[in-house]
C-alpha cells in the first residue's frame, strides 16, 4: 500500500514537472512579440534595416540586353547633342564622384537657386525634391529640410578641414556637383534621421522621385563610405529605381552596363558607351533622351523607346 502511495506521488511530482517544463516555450513565444516590439519602440532604426535587408532578397531589376542587329544607330556629335537641347537633355545625373573619380579642376556644376532661396542645386532635382518634401509633408505633417546642397571648392574643402574624418576631399565630394542633398526632418538629423517615420519613408522610397540613397547600408566595401541615411544623390529614373530594386551602388550599377551593350528596362533604352571621334551611337526611334558622362570615360544614354 505504502508502495503504491509512493508510487503515485512520483508520478504526480513528474507530470507537474513536465506541466513545467511546458511552459517554459509557451513563455518564450510570448516574450518574442514582446521583445520585438520593445526593440521596434527604443530602436527603430535597427527594425528597418533588418526588415530593408529581407526585403532586398526578393527585390529585383533585370535588364535585358537587346542584340545590336534589332536596332538602328544613329551617330550623333557631342556638340549636335549639346546644341539641340529639344532632342536631348544633356545632365550629369549619372556622374561618378569619389576618391578615385575625381572631378576636374575646371568642371564648372550647372546650378539653380531652389525656390527662390539661398540653396543651390542643379536644376534637375528641383522638382523632383519639391514633390519628395511636399509627399513627406502630406504623410507625415512634418518638412523635410536641406541641411547641405551644392558647395564650392572653397566650401569643401573648409568642411573636409573641419571634419577630415568624415568630410570627403576636394573634387571627391558629390555635394561639388549639386546632385547632393543631406536633408533631415526637426529632431531627427545626421544618423537619427532613420530612426524617424519620415527618414524611413525617404530611405524606401525616395527612388520614385530619381534619389538614391548613395551610401547605403552594408555596402561600405564598394563606396568607401559608411551608411549615411541622410544622403541623398540624383540619378534620375529609371536609373534611381533599378539601384534601389537590385540593392546596387552607384559604383555597382556603371560596372553592370557593359559599354556598347544596350538594355531595355521597363520601357527604356538604356546604353553606355565611349565616344568614337567625338560621337556618340544613339539607337534611333527614343524619346526623352538623357545623356550623362559617367566620370570614367563613358556617356549613359537613355531614352524611352517607341511602341
Amino acid at each position: 500500500m505504502a508502495s503504491s502511495k509512493g508510487a503515485s506521488a512520483a508520478h504526480e511530482k513528474h507530470r507537474k514537472r513536465g506541466s513545467r517544463l511546458w511552459l517554459l516555450p509557451l513563455l518564450f513565444l510570448l516574450m518574442i512579440p514582446c521583445l520585438y516590439l520593445g526593440v521596434r519602440h527604443f530602436k527603430p532604426d535597427w527594425i528597418f534595416l533588418a526588415e530593408e535587408q529581407i526585403a532586398g532578397i526578393t527585390r529585383h531589376a533585370n535588364l535585358t540586353e537587346i542584340p545590336k542587329n534589332k536596332l538602328s544607330i544613329e551617330k550623333i556629335s557631342l556638340t549636335d547633342i549639346c546644341n539641340q537641347p529639344d532632342t536631348y537633355t544633356a545632365d550629369s545625373s549619372l556622374l561618378l564622384v569619389n576618391d578615385t573619380h575625381m572631378l576636374s579642376e575646371d568642371y564648372t556644376p550647372d546650378l539653380t537657386d531652389y525656390e527662390d532661396t539661398d540653396v543651390e542645386m542643379n536644376p534637375s532635382l528641383e522638382e523632383p525634391y519639391r514633390n519628395l518634401a511636399a509627399e513627406i509633408k502630406d504623410r507625415f505633417d512634418t518638412p523635410l529640410y536641406i541641411r547641405s546642397s551644392y558647395r564650392s571648392a572653397a566650401q569643401q574643402k573648409a568642411e573636409s578641414e573641419a571634419e577630415p574624418a568624415l568630410a570627403a576631399a576636394v573634387g571627391a565630394s558629390e555635394h561639388e556637383t549639386g546632385l547632393a542633398l543631406d536633408v533631415y526632418v526637426p529632431r531627427f538629423a545626421g544618423s537619427g534621421f532613420i530612426k524617424s517615420g519620415a527618414g524611413q519613408y525617404v530611405n524606401r522610397y525616395c527612388w520614385q522621385y530619381g534619389f538614391i540613397i548613395r551610401y547605403p547600408c552594408g555596402k561600405e566595401s564598394v563606396t568607401g563610405i559608411p551608411y549615411e541615411p541622410w544622403h541623398l544623390r540624383y540619378v534620375g529614373n529609371p536609373h534611381a529605381e533599378i539601384i534601389y530594386k537590385a540593392s546596387l551602388t552607384l559604383e555597382e550599377y556603371l560596372e553592370s552596363l557593359v559599354p556598347g551593350a544596350c538594355y531595355e528596362y521597363g520601357g527604356y533604352l538604356i546604353t553606355r558607351q565611349a565616344p568614337e571621334n567625338g560621337t556618340l551611337s544613339i539607337p534611333e526611334g527614343l524619346q526623352d533622351i538623357h545623356i550623362s558622362p559617367d566620370n570614367e570615360g563613358h556617356y549613359v544614354i537613355c531614352g524611352i523607346m517607341a511602341d
